[in-house]
């Protein structure tokens, strides 16, 4: 090697990985690291796909020049890379070569997990017998070993649940910073981006946990994670807790606030009542798998309201409460 080392190309590098490198030069290489972050950066991207091209003994039998070639004219037209050039070195065979292991080797990138992600409200069974229903936009990941000896599960969103019971193995579900551990029950749980991630428990019992404490839930009760890591349990029903998968809803001299929290939910959108005097004012209504424009239209027949839309917002203008 050089000695002046200023400059260490990417073989040299592979070398050092290899431990084929002397102690002189070893030194040599690990101030040379030291120099600056730019060379840190490049020790560091050819550990990463030495490590890679490590993952198959057919490494050093693939013809990686003429496959490098096949790539490197479309990088050659394109913009001028910000990083040295070295020609067809052993970081560009290496970079060849995962190209083709990708072709060759799927296995080894496969993910081990699977994800659900529902791009309209539908309904799953997992492994175990477990239902679930995703609200449109949500996802639920699982590994491939699932229910094998555990029953791990990570949500984003929201979703209904209605756990296969197995006193053996636990069913936990990680939300955000919060976790659920169930042995069998039906509950709906979501992130909440108001009131933060919330539980709503329908039969049986729930552990709902964060990083500074728990709380043991009982049917009927919400319990909710607040941003100061308290969790706050409320015993008040909410019928409509699953309403964004029913479209049902009862209303029985219910808050217009909660009203059009629920339906808000239930349809992906947004109401802003202009009068906030308006929202204590009281409905009592069934609404069964009604559309969202016929709901609107209801309130606005109601309480009078003028009603403007943009795009998934709704506004109700004016308005007074029903007598």
């Amino acid at each position: 090697m050089n000695e002046n080392y200023t400059h260490i190309n990417d073989a040299h590098l592979i070398e050092y990985l290899q431990k084929r490198t002397t102690d002189t030069e070893n030194k040599q290489i690990e101030n040379w690291m030291q120099v600056s972050e730019e060379n840190r950066m490049q020790f560091e991207n050819v550990k990463q796909l030495w490590k890679i091209s490590s993952m198959t003994e057919d490494f050093e039998k693939i013809d990686t020049d003429a496959s490098w070639k096949k790539v490197a004219h479309k990088i050659e037209d394109s913009t001028e890379p910000k990083v040295r050039k070295i020609g067809f070195s052993i970081l560009w065979k290496v970079a060849a070569s995962v190209i083709l292991l990708i072709g060759i080797s799927i296995p080894f990138f496969i993910d081990n997990d699977t994800s659900l992600i529902a791009t309209t409200t539908k309904e799953y069974t997992l492994p175990d017998g477990t239902q679930l229903w995703l609200k449109k936009g949500s996802e639920l990941t699982y590994t491939n070993d699932f229910n094998a000896e555990k029953r791990d599960v990570k949500l984003k969103g929201e979703a209904y649940f209605k756990v296969a019971k197995n006193k053996l193995k636990p069913f936990t579900i990680t939300l955000n910073t919060t976790t659920t551990k169930v042995l069998g029950t039906e509950f709906n749980l979501k992130d909440d981006k108001s009131n933060g991630t919330s539980l709503t428990l329908i039969e049986g019992s729930v552990k709902f946990s964060n990083k500074k404490t728990f709380k043991i839930i009982k049917s009927g009760e919400t319990v909710s994670a607040q941003e100061d890591g308290t969790l706050a349990v409320n015993s008040i029903k909410n019928v409509n807790v699953d309403s964004w998968k029913t479209k049902i809803f009862q209303f029985n001299k219910t808050d217009l606030s909660q009203v059009i929290k629920d339906v808000a939910n239930a349809y992906d959108t947004q109401f802003i009542i202009k009068n906030e005097a308006l929202l204590d004012c009281k409905l009592t209504a069934t609404f069964n798998n009604q559309s969202l424009d016929m709901i609107v239209e209801t309130l606005r027949v109601l309480y009078q309201f003028s009603v403007v839309k943009d795009g998934d917002t709704i506004r109700l203008i004016n308005g007074r409460c029903v007598s």
